[in-house]
């Protein structure tokens, strides 16, 4: 998400900064790519416009819509949900509780321990935890070269 209507500022690193980290942790994984639908959209970042674009540019393709709990509590904040939810299926990581079913809104939801969130990892950052867990040791790297989300250069 490049520009969040949520937020209400924008984020502390650039979208190429961003797109860097990204690439850095999808090397070696050959089924995933860096999909740049939302930067070449208008901001604010609306999620059903980068699920409408996709379901464009794939005619037919399942559409996957992953987040956390606390995105899925959140969901009726957002710009459009009803629409969004008719293009993509949900898949909730369940964190910090059990989320509750939408009436009409296709949703899986993935049971787990994970406790990584970007917040964590930022608050890490900032601490000067390190290793940061869950975080890729090479985006770990670069974060820390340049100095992103408040972390000490090294």
């Amino acid at each position: 998400c490049s520009l969040s209507p949520l937020k209400e500022q924008a984020p502390s690193v650039t979208d190429d900064q961003r797109c860097r980290m990204i690439e850095l942790a999808l090397q070696g994984l050959d089924w995933a790519v860096l999909d740049r639908t939302d930067l070449e959209l208008p901001p604010p970042s609306w999620s059903w416009r980068v699920a409408e674009r996709t379901a464009e540019r794939y005619p037919g393709a399942e559409l996957f819509w992953l987040m956390g709990k606390d995105q899925w509590d959140s969901l009726e904040q957002w710009g459009r949900w009803e629409y969004l939810s008719r293009l993509v299926t949900f898949i909730v990581y369940r964190r910090g509780g059990v989320p509750s079913p939408r009436k009409g809104v296709r949703a899986l939801f993935i049971e787990g321990d994970e406790p990584a969130s970007s917040t964590r990892i930022r608050h890490d950052l900032r601490s000067g935890v390190c290793p940061v867990p869950h975080l890729n040791r090479k985006v770990e790297e670069l974060i820390r070269r340049e100095g992103l989300y408040g972390a000490a250069r090294v």
